[in-house]
């Protein structure tokens, strides 16, 4: 479903979504697809933040458990 709503672009970014785009009526697909596209790599960022969160709490125990892993090698 789409909203209508008005906002305010300055007027030599619309002129520069004017000329890649080339069809002024699509303008709206445009932005909505810049968002799109900005909101997902937002979500992606922050997840990436509350894995690394997770995994430097837990760094001492995953530590441990590749020490030990690496002790059962055999030397070639």
């Amino acid at each position: 479903m789409k909203s209508k709503r008005a906002i305010n672009i300055s007027e030599d970014i619309l002129i520069s979504i004017d000329q890649i785009i080339g069809e002024p009526n699509s303008s709206s697909e445009f932005i909505e697809n810049i968002l799109r596209k900005y909101l997902l790599e937002r979500q992606a960022k922050k997840q990436q933040l509350k894995d690394l969160e997770i995994i430097n709490s837990n760094s001492e125990y995953l530590n441990k458990e590749a020490k030990d892993v690496l002790d059962y090698q055999i030397a070639l």
